[in-house]
This record gives structure tokens, sequence and C-alpha cells, in this order.
């Protein structure tokens, strides 16, 4: 942050002299201010890094206003450096990549070496010069749509309207077996969808209301990421029980199981 804060005051003294603004300039980066203001929690971590920074610059330190606009565009429009093995080491606010957009469905993906980042093109007719054409996922997108929102909204402020956020076919992700053991169809419901009866598409029996629930409730309660040091008879135990009635597609059953077999080998 004081590096960036440096940056801010030499650009404002001195102009692009560097041409650290060669793809975009510091002042087009959104910072959504009041938003993050009204946030409690990040508002009280931003109290936490104004006392650090207070006793690291000394001197040297700017006023509250001006050093929470920074902070702001520096937090919106960061990206974490990751490894190739994809454990994050730092981050960094790289303008020209800050000018690209996010999509659940990317057709560009970043790559790192080092320090050195790549945007490099998932499709034949991706240009990835091109930002307005170009997108890159800010979030794990091998997640349900609610859980996807979830972390946009809350570290983002803005609810992805992308083509896969409205593609209804995403709901397979969290659908639910079918109470006829001898059919695999799925029943197709979300976690925040309003509890009712489902008919099967196939077989056409009936899931009554409460099985819905419970499916909704068992994804909502499993949890929305795990590390290498997770207890993996705890999860074997959840996964058991999420079998039961998450269909083998719901993509909280398939983290489940991904995640099991990392932690086992």
């Amino acid at each position: 942050m004081s590096r960036i804060v440096d940056k801010v005051l030499f650009l404002e003294e001195h102009g692009d002299k560097f041409g650290w603004e060669k793809h975009r300039k510091w002042t087009d980066l959104m910072g959504h201010q009041e938003e993050l203001r009204a946030d409690e929690a990040r508002y009280a971590y931003f109290q936490k890094i104004l006392g650090k920074m207070k006793a690291f610059r000394k001197e040297e330190m700017i006023d509250e206003d001006k050093f929470f606009d920074i902070y702001c565009r520096s937090t919106i429009n960061s990206h974490s450096i990751h490894t190739n093995a994809g454990e994050e080491i730092g981050i960094s606010l790289d303008l020209g990549v800050s000018a690209y957009d996010h999509c659940c469905r990317p057709n560009c993906s970043m790559v790192f070496d080092g320090f050195v980042v790549f945007l490099r093109p998932l499709t034949p007719d991706t240009d990835p010069f091109n930002f307005k054409t170009s997108f890159i996922s800010y979030i794990d997108v091998g997640r349900s749509r609610y859980q996807r929102h979830k972390e946009l909204q809350s570290k983002w402020y803005f609810t992805c309207a992308c083509d896969r956020c409205t593609d209804h076919s995403d709901d397979l992700l969290t659908s639910l077996k079918c109470t006829n053991s001898t059919c695999d169809e799925p029943l197709v419901t979300s976690e925040t969808a309003e509890p009712m009866m489902i008919s099967c598409a196939r077989c056409k029996t009936i899931a009554d209301e409460d099985y819905v629930k419970k499916g909704q409730e068992m994804m909502l309660s499993l949890p929305a990421s795990y590390s290498l040091t997770s207890d993996v008879e705890v999860l074997k135990t959840l996964l058991d029980s999420a079998g039961q009635i998450l269909h083998q597609k719901n993509i909280y059953l398939c983290r489940l199981k991904t995640a099991i077999f990392h932690i086992t080998g």
C-alpha cells in the first residue's frame, strides 16, 4: 500500500514519466468508496490498515480521506499472484490487468511467471489484447451461481449477469437426486429457490417439499472451500450424508470428492 501511495503521489506531481499508465489511468479505477465505507467489517479492516500505515510512514503519511480513496481503488482492482501450483503468494495492482472485466465463463486465463502475468486465450477466436471482448475470472468459478454471486458482491459490490449466470442450465450444478432410486435424472433447483415439490422429468416421481428443502440446507451447510489440512474423516462423513440427496453432478458433491482425493492422494 505504501508503494502505491508513493506512485500515486509521483503521478500527481510529475505525470506519467515512466509509462505506468500506458494501458489505463489510475483515476479511471473504480473504488466503490461508499459501499466499502458502509461495509462494517471491511471498513474496520481499513481502520487497522490506516493505523499501521501511520506508524510505517510517520511524517510522510497522507491525510485519511486521500488514503481511503487510494485504499479503495487498490482493494477493488488488485488481484492475487499465484505460483504454478495455485498457491497465493501476494497481491498486485496492475493497471493493465485491472481493465479486464469478470465473467463466470471467462475466455482468458491469467498465468504467472514470477511477478509477470500473462493473459492467455481459452478459445480460438479470443483476442486477449482487447479487454472489451476478453474476460477473466475474479473468483473460483467452479462453484454454484449463489456462491459466485455471494463472493462477487462481498468483494466487488456487483451482481454478475454474464451469459453463464443467465443460463438456466447452470442450475444443474445444484441438482438433487431423484427420489426413485432406479432413476438417475437430476432434480434441478438452487440453494435459495423457494422449496417446492419437483416432478422428475424422466420417471415423473414427485419429490416433496421437505426433501427439496433438506437438499438446499445440505448444500448451504457444506464448506465453501477446503484445504489440505481439512479432517478427511469429517469430509468422508459429509460425503456419505450429502451423497444420499445431492445428484452426482451437483458441484457441492464434486468439490467434496475432489477435496478428499487431494488430501488422501
